[in-house]
């Protein structure tokens, strides 16, 4: 049973960071979302094209750190890129996990219409303290419950928010 709950502990708190990550509010101790960093590109995604993911790219690409640049999509926007042609007859956006020959991961921590591209050797993940697990059996003693409370030290950084493309309301 111990092993069962720290995996689900762990499933938890890597979603937690995932969102975080993503979209995270800057308040209430969650890190700044890289959806809302200041200085990063956004554009809206209505009837993304082609052109428009080779913006994207460009804009990663302008600070020289090519060699990790990937994109995170959410699980419509990606559904679009796998269905849409390039032009006519000519290939989807987004192929066997790839788009633009880039890896593009589909997370259900983005938003469902939102993309993202950026160059990920930039992006830095800082942990204080080890995963701290406190547990309560007596608050609800009597129903035979136990409280677990969760608490995780961390942070992250981006060198340069410019090199974030991020696209909303993608369709």
């Amino acid at each position: 049973a111990q092993v069962l709950i720290e995996q689900a502990l762990a499933k938890v708190c890597a979603e937690a960071l995932d969102a975080a990550v993503v979209a995270g509010s800057g308040a209430s101790g969650q890190p700044l979302g890289l959806a809302t960093l200041s200085g990063i590109d956004t554009r809206t995604g209505s009837t993304f094209t082609h052109a428009m993911a080779h913006a994207m790219e460009k804009v990663a690409e302008g600070y020289g750190a090519s060699d990790s640049i990937a994109w995170l999509a959410g699980v419509d926007a990606a559904e679009d890129f796998r269905t849409r042609e390039r032009a006519a007859g000519s290939g989807f956006i987004a192929e066997a996990g790839t788009m633009l020959g880039r890896p593009l991961v589909v997370s259900r921590s983005m938003g469902a219409a939102t993309a993202l591209c950026m160059p990920w050797s930039q992006f830095h993940l800082a942990s204080w303290n080890a995963l701290e697990v406190q547990a309560d059996p007596m608050t609800y003693f009597s129903t035979g419950r136990v409280i677990l409370r969760v608490i995780w030290s961390v942070d992250f950084a981006v060198e340069r928010p410019g090199a974030v493309a991020y696209a909303s309301a993608v369709s």
